[in-house]
């Protein structure tokens, strides 16, 4: 204190020294990626930056005598970890090791798959907690190909799948591997809708779209005879043929074109042009079937 009074007395400037900055504590020492960590002693300036390994982090929370910063996405190991500031580096040597995280399916989306899919290229994104690079996914414990969107989402595009409950898995490098999450496949059939198509002059067609329809499944038509009001409705199994062979030939009577998984063209040959209430439904082989449809169509 008196050699302070003695320069400031003879009119001299005291040189600016700057104090080192110096790490008393990291808390806590073990984590996992994505975990949050405190680094306490200073003094830190407005530009420290936390060196982990070979990366640099920026701190979520600064302040001269504490940062918080996020664990990157590393892999287990053990990491040196210090301060940097322009040119100046923390003193001493300090730790943090780094564990291997248990992954945790959030969501899958979609998680319904249907068995009928026109578009080739659908794809299934997964939600994961603690997914480390170079993770794998398992479908069923076969490793399913995938490409990684952001640090916490993968999408794979799931191969032909028979109708049922597929297990998702994800395993990190190290081994830790998260609990199942259900993949459902679904092959029921629905009627999404029927409109009328071509008309021709003995008979016309009605488009049914849905989903789940198979080149020999059955179309049931229920109707009432016009007139007859006592008569109980008959009910009349229709079957598919693909387009080409419904080309091939002429077929008197009622018929079924096989489009595709999301289509069938009922070729229709009325007995009169009077409308009438109309019942259908699909019926897989399987024995699976449509929820009853109504309309009212010749």
């Amino acid at each position: 204190m008196h050699f302070v009074r003695i320069f400031l007395a003879l009119g001299l400037v005291l040189p600016v020294v700057s104090l080192a900055q110096e790490i008393t504590a990291v808390y806590p020492a073990r984590t996992v990626p994505g975990g949050s960590v405190t680094i306490t002693g200073g003094p830190f300036g407005e530009d420290a930056l936390v060196v982990l390994g070979d990366q640099a982090v920026e701190p979520k929370d600064r302040q001269t005598d504490k940062l918080v910063f996020t664990v990157p996405a590393l892999l287990e190991g053990e990491y040196t970890l210090l301060v940097q500031e322009g040119e100046s580096v923390s003193a001493g040597t300090h730790t943090l090791t780094v564990i291997e995280p248990t992954p945790r399916i959030i969501s899958l989306d979609p998680r319904n798959l249907e068995t009928c899919s026109l578009d080739p290229d659908h794809r299934v994104v997964a939600e994961i907690h603690h997914v480390l690079p170079g993770a794998s996914l398992l479908l069923d414990s076969k490793i399913l190909p995938h490409e990684r969107i952001d640090q916490g989402r993968l999408a794979f595009r799931p191969p032909s799948l028979a109708a049922g409950i597929y297990g998702i898995q994800v395993v990190n490098p190290g081994g830790a591997r998260s609990l199942p999450q259900s993949l459902w496949v679904n092959d029921i059939p629905k009627i999404d809708s029927v409109t009328q198509g071509e008309d021709f002059v003995s008979y016309y067609q009605l488009i049914i779209t849905g989903k789940n329809f198979f080149p020999n499944s059955a179309l049931v038509v229920t109707e009432s005879a016009i007139g007859f009001s006592d008569t109980p409705p008959q009910q009349n199994f229709i079957f598919s043929k693909a387009p080409s062979t419904a080309r091939g030939f002429q077929r008197i009577g009622d018929h079924t074109v096989y489009v595709d998984c999301a289509t069938l063209i009922y070729n229709r040959y009325p007995y009169s042009s009077q409308p009438k209430d109309l019942t259908l439904l699909i019926v897989n082989p399987d024995g699976k079937r449509t929820a009853n449809h109504h309309l009212s169509a010749p």
